[in-house]
């Protein structure tokens, strides 16, 4: 097999260098294994459009993220009364461009939420998610605060998750990157709680329950800006790192491993990344993930 230059990639690509994806690292290193690996796309610049239009493309298109006629959501970390340069959220012109790419791919609808902390129009709009989402005057494009009667039983049984979620073609994960004073980190299997039902147990082991049932088809991890101490609320402009990168997969444990290396991290620190690998819910470990960096 060919080498991964940075020509034979902006040629696969089909794009420009400029704001976007360079280079390849790692290569095919899960070949024997038997099974092509995990692709993971890291963006880094401003244009966050841009940069999420460069890393669909090099994790095979726009379809990555919605085809034609599809039933969409978007699920950021949206639960905390912050505004975005605290880094407690995700960053909503980040979701906002998510949401323009779903309607330029032929989705259907769009519906994004999170279960907030505090009332959902309160966190919404000093997010600044309600106002972004708000600009793109979509009547397609919805943001919801859920209420109870939101939440389903999950398929085994065992707890609820929200329907909007289960019900979507394309769950799309968009996690914001942080410091969490009792996980660690919280990062995109995190994140997934906020669809499920309930006082969710601290346990590794709920984690890899929520990531099971629910299989996000698309992780977009915003780190644009780090939230590195005193999360997960933060509050403190002191406590924030700018990154200006989005990390981007369709494999949710290879988003998290590289989401821990933002913060010098080891992957194996997070108890709930080698139990989801032994469940056969993605690749953390790098060396067997085809990395394209820019």
């Amino acid at each position: 097999m060919k080498p991964m230059t940075r020509r034979r990639f902006l040629k696969l690509a089909g794009r420009g260098a400029a704001g976007g994806l360079l280079f390849a690292q790692g290569g095919w290193l899960t070949a024997s294994r038997g099974r092509p690996p995990s692709v993971l796309a890291v963006a880094r610049g401003t244009d966050y459009g841009r940069l999420l239009t460069d890393a669909l493309t090099a994790l095979g298109g726009a379809t990555v993220l919605a085809r034609s006629g599809d039933h969409v959501v978007l699920k950021p970390t949206a639960a905390w009364n912050r505004p975005p340069h605290l880094a407690a959220n995700t960053h909503p012109l980040v979701v906002q461009a998510l949401a323009a790419l779903c309607m330029e791919a032929g989705a259907r609808s769009v519906t994004v939420f999170d279960r907030t902390t505090y009332r959902a129009n309160l966190c919404y709009s000093t997010s600044g998610l309600a106002g972004a989402l708000a600009q793109l005057r979509a009547p397609q494009v919805r943001l919801v605060a859920l209420s109870p009667a939101d939440f389903v039983a999950a398929r085994d049984g065992t707890g609820q998750l929200c329907r909007y979620a289960v019900d979507a073609d394309r769950l799309v994960n968009v996690p914001q990157a942080k410091h969490h004073i009792q996980r660690t980190l919280a990062l995109g299997v995190t994140n997934l709680l906020g669809a499920v039902g309930g006082g969710e147990p601290l346990r590794d082991e709920f984690l890899v329950w929520a990531l099971e049932q629910l299989r996000p088809q698309l992780t977009v991890l915003d780190a644009t800006r780090l939230l590195v101490r005193n999360g997960p609320a933060g509050g403190d402009p002191a406590d924030v790192e700018r990154r200006d990168t989005l990390v981007v997969s369709r494999d949710p444990l290879a988003v998290d491993a590289y989401g821990c290396g933002l913060f010098g991290r080891d992957w194996r620190e997070l108890a709930y990344l080698p139990l989801a690998a032994r469940a056969g819910l993605g690749e953390p470990d790098l060396r067997h993930v085809r990395v394209l960096e820019g």
